[in-house]
């Protein structure tokens, strides 16, 4: 490879003008530099230190606690970090979460298809086993759904088609025969994604 164009290109990068940097960047490198070469004396720590962002000042006073004892025990004389941000789970979220894999209570999983969430609802179609196969509130359930295969839209908190198809993975898997009989109504869908569910 000539290395003519390499240097053209590196000419070029030099050339080129540099982003201007904010000052905090600036001085927390230059503090950050400082803690590298454990220069106590480096004046960026003194500036650093007299910030008014807590960080940078945080950041300060842990380079000079490095400098001066290199294994650095007092961590904790910084002063605890805010905790995090948390936000509370909607009902909903805990009553899903509460359908693990392994739910396999028929009453369990009967009263989650009447949940007012639609999701607790399609993760309680999908947990539902042979062990429900004498569950006859639990199979008119789900029979009562598969007459929304034919839904294109839904409205805010409602479903559209999902229900439906959830229903009959679940009868193909309990009521074999239930499922069948629904399941034309799904192969003469117009919409692609009812008839690949």
């Amino acid at each position: 490879m000539p290395r003519f164009p390499l240097m053209g290109v590196l000419a070029l990068s030099l050339a080129l003008p540099v982003a201007a940097q904010s000052p905090d960047t600036v001085l927390v490198r230059r503090i950050l530099r400082a803690e590298d070469r454990r220069d106590a004396g480096d004046p960026a720590l003194k500036e650093g230190i007299a910030e008014r962002d807590p960080r940078v000042a945080l950041l300060a006073r842990r380079a000079m606690a490095r400098i001066r004892d290199p294994r650095f025990a007092a961590r904790d004389s910084l002063g605890a970090l805010p905790a995090p941000p948390s936000y509370p789970d909607p009902a909903w979220r805990v009553r899903y979460r509460a359908l693990g894999p392994k739910t396999s209570d028929c009453a369990t999983l009967r009263a989650a298809l009447a949940d007012e969430a639609w999701p607790v609802r399609l993760r309680a179609a999908d947990l539902v086993t042979a062990a429900c196969a004498e569950d006859a509130a639990l199979r008119a359930t789900l029979t009562s759904w598969l007459p929304m295969v034919t839904r294109r839209t839904r409205a805010a908190g409602d479903a559209a088609w999902q229900p439906a198809a959830h229903a009959l993975v679940a009868l193909a898997r309990v009521w074999p025969v239930d499922a069948r009989t629904a399941l034309p109504a799904f192969a003469a869908s117009d919409a692609h994604w009812v008839r690949v569910y």
